[in-house]
């Protein structure tokens, strides 16, 4: 008897092609939140949309096509976003990177911020056309986190276009070089338990971890930085056991978050020109000259901190590399370390990291009339130097930065009872756009 033999043809595959906001494979969208369209034509029944964070979080969507065309809203926050479009079984990947907005604000849940509600908050950055701010969780205290948590959700349900950058402040063992605390180990364990805590219950795309460690213990018996006030920019300024409990703190906050948020961003802070700070971290070198290679630290981005009392980060003065040092220059570009190390701040060997400024402003005793003459001055220079666009973090340059502060303290660095410095701020954002 003969058989015949039918061999089953796969089901055949749905053309699917995109059009408007997603056409290209990668894109960036600036602002802070990225507020899309997914269109284009398949010959499927329905169009599935998912959007993956580096967060870990989800976004999906399905649109029903009407004559072979769809088109659909897709709104995304601050992240580094894979968006998968699946019709029947074709699909297309596309890449969207959404920074945090380039004009900041400092708001610490500690200060007088605390009165403020989130429409307070709100309505404050659009007095100024502030779209990011930078906030501490100190420490992983419970209620500050609840505080900033419920900030981050009330922005992203109401559309305000407004993200947070979260700060994980917390202070290294230095009180004595003897104390059995005062190990990089026990550093490590302080840090990882700390940044553990906070990403569990901030699921935030990107974290500042530290803020100002390299110049703790400044006179005392186990110093980071040696004397209060030195710019950091050589070797010579820190003290090796100090800088391993530090540096041991530093990684054991990027670890802890990345323990629960693998793909989360994490940023290494440094202030005036600690340069030497960040060449040391990053190839594991002591400020004695000695090298270990496996507690070298890889972060993500850099923050940095400069007020006026240390010169502008654009022409700095410095204690070993001249007195019109340019800071962001030095970070993104490949440069020979004081240790005689090769250094490029860099992911992937090609894009520099990104910067964000964390703090900026004047000096405190001064005037808003002064201090609006200096926001004049710096902001065009931060503005000139922001990020290229690049659809991935690395676009050379800087990505947010965040004045200090909000609200008025016994510092007086308030922005609040500041009116010459909250029109300065606003004119200079309407005048450039962050697009």
């Amino acid at each position: 008897m003969a058989f015949s033999v039918y061999q089953c043809n796969p089901w055949p595959s749905q053309s699917l092609s995109l059009t408007g906001d997603l056409a290209a494979a990668s894109k960036t969208v600036r602002g802070g939140v990225a507020n899309l369209t997914v269109a284009g034509t398949t010959t499927a029944n329905s169009v599935s949309v998912s959007a993956l964070s580096n967060a870990g979080t989800t976004i999906s969507t399905t649109l029903t096509p009407s004559g072979g065309s769809f088109s659909g809203p897709l709104k995304l926050p601050v992240g580094i976003h894979t968006v998968t479009i699946t019709a029947g079984t074709t699909t297309r990947t596309r890449q969207v990177y959404v920074p945090h907005g380039h004009f900041g604000i400092n708001g610490h849940p500690d200060y007088d911020t605390t009165a403020w509600s989130a429409a307070n908050w709100v309505s404050f950055c659009n007095s100024i056309g502030a779209k990011t701010i930078r906030m501490n969780s100190f420490n992983s205290d419970s209620t500050m986190s609840a505080r900033i948590v419920a900030l981050m959700n009330y922005f992203w349900t109401n559309n305000t276009g407004i993200s947070i950058l979260p700060c994980i402040s917390i202070n290294p063992y230095l009180t004595d070089a003897t104390s059995s605390n005062n190990t990089e180990d026990a550093n490590y364990t302080l840090g990882f338990n700390c940044g553990q805590l906070v990403a569990t219950r901030f699921q935030a795309a990107f974290y500042e971890c530290g803020n100002e460690i390299y110049t703790r213990g400044a006179g005392g018996s186990n110093p980071v930085l040696k004397v209060a006030g030195n710019q950091g920019d050589t070797m010579a300024a820190y003290a090796t056991p100090g800088w391993k409990c530090v540096r041991g703190l530093q990684r054991g906050l990027i670890d802890g978050v990345k323990s629960v948020q693998p793909n989360a961003q994490c940023g290494a802070n440094f202030v005036a020109a600690q340069i030497a700070a960040a060449d040391m971290l990053w190839t594991g070198t002591n400020p004695d000259g000695t090298v270990e290679p496996t507690k070298a630290v890889k972060f993500d981005f850099i923050t940095w901190h400069n007020y006026k009392v240390q010169g502008s980060m654009f022409s700095i003065g410095t204690n070993g590399h001249g007195s019109n040092f340019d800071v962001l220059n030095y970070l993104r570009t490949s440069h020979t370390s004081e240790s005689g190390a090769t250094v490029f701040f860099s992911a992937d060997g090609t894009n520099p990291l990104p910067v964000h400024i964390t703090e900026w402003n004047s000096n405190p005793e001064d005037s808003d009339t002064t201090g609006a003459t200096w926001m004049n001055q710096e902001m065009p220079k931060f503005f000139a130097r922001r990020g290229n666009g690049n659809s991935t973090p690395g676009g050379s340059g800087i990505e947010s930065v965040s004045y200090y502060q909000a609200a008025h303290d016994g510092l007086d660095f308030g922005m609040d009872d500041r009116p010459n410095k909250a029109a300065a701020y606003l004119a200079f954002v309407n005048a450039n756009p962050d697009t």
